[in-house]
């Protein structure tokens, strides 16, 4: 039974993982967006503004599920990983 249960964390957790790693390469899509964005000769606001709304809810999304797989393994650092957030 416990190693049932073991497994399963795993399966669970593994998941959780490839979701925070997409996270990550969501927001460096976006910031590298952002970056040709200004290096154009002529800037434009207001995609540049939507990037950074989006990277911003993007951020928020992603420090929810984080935390969260941090708290279902529970994680003996989260706070000073929250922190550092």
């Amino acid at each position: 039974m416990e190693e049932s249960r073991q497994a399963n964390l795993k399966k669970k957790l593994d998941m959780d993982n490839d979701l925070i790693a997409a996270d990550h390469q969501q927001s460096n899509r976006l910031v590298l967006q952002m970056i040709e964005l200004s290096s154009t000769p002529i800037i434009h606001f207001q995609i540049f503004n939507e990037l950074l709304g989006e990277l911003k809810n993007q951020a928020f999304d992603h420090y929810t599920r984080e935390e969260l797989v941090m708290e279902v393994c529970d994680y003996p650092r989260m706070a000073e990983h929250q922190a550092s957030h």
